[in-house]
């Protein structure tokens, strides 16, 4: 099993990790350092068709708009 603990990342900016489903609705999952952000949505991405993961830098006024 994956562990998806980032205590050890290199990256210290924050990643989100994000899912659109098969009706185009967006959710953040988490949000993770970058190598570790990555490496969950690559794995969610190959065993949750058909809903796309990907990760976006976060940005701290994001939901202030």
């Amino acid at each position: 099993m994956t562990s998806y603990n980032d205590s050890t990342s290199r990256d210290l900016t924050e990643w989100q990790v994000w899912r659109r489903d098969a009706n185009g609705n967006q959710l953040m999952i988490t949000t993770l350092h970058r190598e570790t952000a990555e490496q969950l949505a690559a794995d969610f991405s190959q065993r949750c068709y058909p809903q796309h993961y990907w990760c976006s830098a976060a940005e701290d006024d994001m939901w202030l708009n």
